[in-house]
C-alpha cells in the first residue's frame, strides 16, 4: 500500500491545549501516522487553536467552525470536517466516538473509495451529563458505529463484547495507549499548590458526574490524615456539578483543585502523588490509570469489568458507588504503605510493555493496510502479553 494515502481524523476537540482521553488518543496516533509516512490531517474545533492550519510534528491540524453549545459543538464540527475530508479526497476517514459516527454514512455515499473507520471509545449514553434526547442519539450512535463504517475498532474487550451482544458486530480490539513517562521533582506544584512528594492523593479527570469525584471527596473527608487530595481537571459543560464540588470542599482545606493541567506541571502531579483514585461508574479503557501506572504509581479503581480487564491484579478496587468501601480501602492503603511501594516496578513494566503507543499505533495502521489489500482483518489486532 502507498503510505502517502491521506488519513483524516474526526471527532476530537483538538490535539494541543486540550485535556481528554480521545484527544490524547488521536494526538499519539496521528503523530505516529505522519512519522510512518501517511499524509495525516486532524480536524480541530475553533477554540483549541488560533491558526486556520498548523503543523504539529508532521500532522496537518485543520481548524473548522463549530457551534459551541453542549449538544451542537461536536456534531456541527463533525459535519463540516466530514465534508472537508471528502472534498480533500481523503483515503481513510477515521471517526472517534459513537456521537461522531452518526455522520459516518456520508463518506460511504459521497467518497465510496475511502475506508471509513470508527473507534468506539466508550458507552457515552451512560454518562449522567446527557439528557434523554442526547442519550437517544448516542444510543443511535452505537448502532451507526457498528453498521456504517467499513471497520469498527473497540478500545477494550468489554466494549467489543457489548457490540457483539447488542449489535451483532465483532469489532477489532485495539486499546488506548500511553507514551513514555517523564519524571519531575515537586517544583511547580509545590510553589503553586503547596503539594510535595507523596503528600497527596491524586484524582485526574474531567469534572463530570459519572466520574464520581464527589464520592471520593466525601470518603476522603472522613479519613484522619494530613495528606491532601489533589483534584486535577476541569468541567465539560458541567458548571453546576463543578460548583457543587467546590461547595463540598469548602470546609476541608486538604482538598486542592488545580484546574486543567498539562505538560510539565501535569507530569509533576503524577510523579509525586502517593496513589491515584478513579471512582468512575463507566469507562471505555482507563487510559489515565495506565498513564499513572507507567510512573509506578498505585491505582485505586471502581471494580468495573473493564478495569479488571485492563489493570488486573495490579490494581486495588472498591465496590462501585460505595462510599464506605472506598473509605475503607483508602484507609487500608494509607495504613499499609509498603503495599503501595512493592508493586511499583511491576506497575510501570506492565503498563509500558502492554499499552505503549509504539506497539499499538502500528496495529491500527496494519488494519488500514489489511483492508486495502482486501485481506480479512484479525478479530483481535492486538493481544495483551502474558
Amino acid at each position: 500500500m502507498n503510505n502517502k494515502l491521506k488519513i483524516a481524523y474526526i471527532g476530537q476537540k483538538g490535539i494541543e491545549n486540550v485535556v481528554g482521553g480521545v484527544e490524547t488518543h488521536v494526538r499519539e496516533l496521528a503523530i505516529r501516522a505522519a512519522k510512518t509516512g501517511f499524509y495525516t490531517t486532524v480536524y480541530v474545533r475553533p477554540y483549541t487553536q488560533k491558526e486556520k492550519v498548523k503543523y504539529v510534528k508532521g500532522v496537518r491540524v485543520r481548524k473548522l467552525l463549530s457551534l459551541r453549545t453542549k449538544h451542537l459543538d461536536a456534531i456541527t464540527h463533525v459535519f463540516l470536517s466530514t465534508w472537508h475530508a471528502i472534498l480533500s479526497k481523503a483515503d481513510i476517514i477515521h471517526y472517534h466516538g459513537v456521537g461522531p459516527s452518526l455522520l459516518s454514512f456520508i463518506p460511504r455515499i459521497f467518497r465510496p473509495s475511502a475506508i471509513t473507520v470508527v473507534t468506539f471509545h466508550s458507552i457515552d449514553r451512560q454518562h449522567t451529563k446527557w439528557n434523554s434526547i442526547a442519550r437517544f442519539f448516542l444510543k443511535m450512535g452505537e448502532w451507526t458505529a457498528c453498521r456504517f463504517p467499513h471497520i469498527t475498532i473497540a478500545v477494550s474487550k468489554d466494549i467489543a463484547v457489548y457490540c457483539e451482544q447488542h449489535y451483532k458486530k465483532k469489532p477489532i480490539v485495539i486499546p488506548n495507549g500511553i507514551a513514555d513517562p517523564i519524571y519531575h521533582e515537586a517544583d511547580l506544584i509545590k510553589r503553586k499548590f503547596g503539594l510535595e512528594k507523596e503528600s497527596y492523593l491524586l484524582i485526574l479527570s474531567r469534572l463530570v458526574q459519572h466520574k464520581n469525584i464527589h464520592l471520593v471527596m466525601k470518603a476522603f473527608k472522613k479519613i484522619n490524615t494530613d495528606l491532601k487530595l489533589a483534584i486535577v481537571g476541569g468541567g465539560a459543560f458541567t458548571n453546576d456539578y463543578v460548583k457543587s464540588l467546590k461547595e463540598l470542599a469548602q470546609d476541608d482545606r486538604r482538598i486542592v483543585f488545580t484546574g486543567e493541567c498539562r505538560g510539565k506541571i501535569l507530569q509533576e502531579l503524577i510523579s509525586n502523588a502517593l496513589f491515584y483514585i478513579n471512582a468512575s461508574d463507566s469507562e471505555g479503557c482507563p487510559t489515565t490509570a495506565l498513564e499513572v501506572m507507567s510512573y509506578g504509581k498505585t491505582v485505586l479503581m471502581s471494580d468495573l469489568k473493564v478495569n479488571q480487564e485492563v489493570i488486573g491484579h495490579l490494581g486495588h478496587y472498591f465496590k462501585p458507588g460505595d462510599e464506605n468501601d472506598l473509605q475503607g480501602t483508602m484507609e487500608w492503603l494509607l495504613a499499609n504503605k509498603e503495599k503501595i511501594y512493592e508493586k511499583q516496578k511491576n506497575l510501570a513494566g506492565y503498563a509500558i510493555s502492554n499499552y505503549h503507543w509504539d506497539s499499538l499505533a502500528p496495529a491500527v495502521f496494519s488494519v488500514y493496510r489489511n483492508f486495502y489489500k482486501n485481506e480479512i482483518a484479525l478479530e483481535t489486532a492486538y493481544q495483551l502479553k502474558d
